[in-house]
């Protein structure tokens, strides 16, 4: 298979090359300097939320845990113009990843964020064939390593993994979630990946998510409004219940009976449950190329 370019720290590496001489994001890039990771890295060239029928048993009760289902017919066209657009450029990096697969099981990590093209000017046509991306230096670690890394068993074309926290990349931006579940199925050369994604997104980080398609909502609201509440009671005092006015969020119920009144209160600390989602996506390989400075 073809060696994909590898991302790279410049704190750990020492000095690196002048930054190209254009406009943009790629005029402030850090090509690679001498050092390289191992990584794999991917490129969605879809991903769409799940029916409701279809997730994960994230509580251990039996059944699929998917209350975001019906805001798919709503999203996931706005998202297949975001990613055929280059606006939401979701990139996974994979750590580890043995190509072409091992005999035995192995450990890879599985690291989400979003990448910014890093063609001169931006082409998103060549997004999804080689296309050439940058990170910001803030996604990675002194030891050139990305940041909160999920870990996932390799066995065969298979990935599959668990963990009860971490940082989502949603096509609208990073969002908090809790009991994340990843199932991926390889192509056994690279060239391409299925993946499912499920996990409950806390009342805050989808208030901080805007809603694909419209111009000031947030994907809380949104949510609210198809009648879709909270379904994981992820701070033991009974299941919370949000309140929205003309499409936005007017006020928050805690579970403890407290009534939290205001268009930010889903950010209220006492307002910790979730909502459940599962995602699915196809990736293609994508080049890393450089970073830029936070």
């Amino acid at each position: 298979m073809r060696r994909l370019a590898f991302l790279a720290c410049v704190a750990a590496c020492g000095e690196s090359a002048s930054a190209p001489d254009a406009s943009g994001p790629a005029a402030d890039a850090i090509p690679l300097p001498a050092c390289e990771l191992d990584d794999h890295a991917f490129i969605a060239a879809s991903a769409k939320i799940r029916p409701s029928t279809e997730g994960h048993d994230l509580d251990g009760d039996g059944d699929i845990d998917n209350v975001a289902g019906p805001l798919g017919p709503f999203v996931n066209p706005a998202v297949a113009t975001q990613i055929a657009d280059g606006v939401a450029n979701l990139l996974w990096i994979l750590p580890g990843l043995r190509l072409p697969p091992g005999a035995e099981p192995n450990e890879v990590l599985v690291y989400n964020t979003g990448g910014i093209d890093a063609d001169v000017p931006p082409d998103s046509t060549n997004n999804l064939d080689g296309g050439e991306f940058l990170v910001t230096l803030a996604d990675l670690q002194a030891d050139c390593t990305p940041r909160e890394p999920g870990v996932t068993i390799q066995d065969g074309t298979h990935l599959s993994g668990t963990a009860e926290h971490g940082t989502f990349v949603t096509p609208s931006g990073l969002a908090e979630s809790f009991h994340i579940v990843i199932e991926a199925d390889l192509e056994p050369d690279g060239s391409a990946m299925h993946a499912v994604n499920s996990g409950v997104v806390g009342a805050c980080g989808a208030d901080r998510l805007p809603a694909p398609g419209t111009e000031s909502g947030t994907v809380l609201g949104f949510a609210v409004v198809l009648g879709i509440q909270p379904d994981f009671d992820l701070d033991g005092d009974g299941l919370e219940t949000i309140d929205v006015e003309n499409g936005v969020v007017a006020r928050c119920h805690d579970g403890s009976g407290a009534v939290i009144e205001g268009i930010g209160c889903g950010c209220d600390p006492a307002i910790a449950d979730g909502f459940s989602f599962s995602f699915e996506y196809d990736f293609v390989p994508a080049q890393l190329v450089g970073v830029i400075p936070p």
